[in-house]
């Protein structure tokens, strides 16, 4: 006696069968994917900030050891029989 399990025939195609599968798999694949982009967004918007700041620091900490460095190289030196001092610069290559 031939019956549907020993023939092999199915209620629902194959192909069919397989759409969905496909249609499911893809839409989770979408999903996983457009959440990994909008974490790599925050990210870079993260980094970028912190770049931002970054700048900032240095040029303060930049304007802060160019001024030491004006004070530290101008010295004030006395001529030989002069009552003022004049300012000297020490330049260092």
């Amino acid at each position: 006696m031939k019956t549907a399990p020993r023939t092999k025939i199915r209620s629902v195609p194959k192909a069919t069968v397989n759409r969905y599968l496909d249609l499911y798999v893809m839409t989770r694949k979408r999903t996983k994917l457009e959440l990994e982009l909008h974490a790599l967004l925050k990210r870079k918007k993260t980094i970028a900030d912190e770049l931002k700041d970054l700048d900032m620091e240095i040029r303060n900490i930049e304007k802060a050891v160019s001024t030491q460095d004006r004070k530290r190289n101008c010295r004030p030196v006395a001529r030989k029989g002069a009552k003022e001092t004049i300012n000297k610069m020490v330049f260092e290559y």
